[in-house]
């Protein structure tokens, strides 16, 4: 997995965080962001998988019903 490195609240990338986005794709529907410490989906077919997964679903079946 791609793990990359940009602090969000840079100048820079605020202004144009497109360059960022395009070599988080580049690596493919998941990358590491250090700087949160998370691992991020680049796409919409990625996210699905993510909340189908058998252990996230569990997560979201409770907040469903609550």
């Amino acid at each position: 997995m791609l793990h990359l490195s940009q602090t969000p609240t840079e100048p820079a990338f605020v202004q144009d965080p497109y360059p960022f986005y395009e070599r988080a794709r580049a690596g493919g529907p998941l990358f590491f962001w250090e700087d949160y410490g998370l691992v991020c989906a680049t796409s919409a077919t990625a996210v699905g998988a993510s909340l189908k997964a058998a252990d996230f679903g569990p997560i979201i079946s409770a907040l469903e019903a609550a």
